[in-house]
């Protein structure tokens, strides 16, 4: 009976130890999946949203009386990219060059319009999270549409958020596979030897693989944006790779105050199918420099 007693409260005494050590294992699970909702939370709450900017550059203002040459490039921009979660950047930016044969007398304008949304939710899955791009150029001279639509749509990419802190701001690689629609217009001449122009409308799938990186210190910034597009046409007769393009953006900026800033912009960008349409070299790199009025 004794031998009874003592084996009944020697499993009391067991299960009792089994309970304590099993609480608090429930506890940090209980934790662990609080603080999953709470991040997955962050993402979709309100201060996302908080730091919205506009900010209008002027970039290029030029004129010059020989030739009469005015040359005005200007954009907007919309969004709250300094966000730790969501980034959204909405940017339209406007071209005009005109400039006067000096022998012929007659002037020759060129007017480009850019349109871009990106949209960025960061950091879902570990340092993955989504990413999305669209875009629209349209370039005429004078009443004809060298461009009428090239229109780049990436709806669905992934972003892997390589690593960041206070001063590197972003260092991060993409990929977008994206659809492209191409609709501009070639000089030629008809069988009477009158010059028309030729509609000609494309379609491509692009294989877009995107760099990025950002350093804040003070009241400098610098960033850099690298993107190499694969393409591949939807025309049958030449369905292979056609070409790429290769695009680099180097920006340093100077905070003058809380509204005013100054910049320097340097571009490449290798674009064969330029030289196709437009018959322009495929290859163009640009200084600028430009000057910003931010409103947060």
């Amino acid at each position: 009976m004794k031998i009874l007693l003592i084996l009944c409260m020697t499993f009391y005494s067991y299960s009792l130890i089994a309970v304590e050590e099993k609480e608090p294992l429930k506890v940090m699970q209980m934790d662990e999946k609080t603080d999953e909702l709470k991040a997955k939370e962050s993402v979709f709450s309100e201060d996302n949203w908080k730091n919205i900017h506009l900010q209008a550059n002027l970039d290029t203002l030029s004129y010059k009386s020989l030739d009469k040459e005015l040359e005005v490039d200007w954009s907007l921009e919309f969004g709250n990219v300094d966000q730790e979660n969501i980034e959204y950047l909405l940017k339209y930016s406007h071209t005009y060059d005109r400039q006067v044969d000096l022998f012929s007398k007659i002037a020759v304008r060129e007017t480009s319009v850019n349109i871009s949304q990106e949209f960025d939710v960061n950091k879902i899955f570990g340092h993955i999270g989504y990413t999305s791009d669209l875009s629209l150029v349209k370039t005429k001279e004078n009443d004809v549409y060298v461009q009428k639509y090239n229109a780049e749509l990436a709806p669905l990419g992934i972003k892997w958020d390589i690593f960041e802190n206070d001063t590197l701001t972003e260092l991060s690689l993409s990929y977008l596979p994206t659809y492209n629609y191409l609709e501009h217009y070639d000089p030629d001449v008809d069988a009477l030897g009158n010059a028309i122009v030729n509609k000609v409308t494309e379609r491509a799938l692009l294989h877009v693989f995107k760099f990025n990186i950002g350093v804040s210190y003070g009241n400098f910034s610098f960033s850099e944006e690298a993107r190499w597009k694969e393409i591949k046409t939807f025309d049958k007769a030449n369905a292979a790779n056609r070409d790429f393009l290769f695009s680099n953006k180097l920006s340093f900026s100077y905070a003058l105050n809380d509204y005013m800033s100054i910049s320097y912009n340097n571009s490449i960008l290798v674009d064969k199918r330029r030289k196709e349409v437009q018959g322009l070299p495929s290859t163009d790199h640009q200084h600028n420099f430009s000057f910003g009025l931010n409103w947060n």
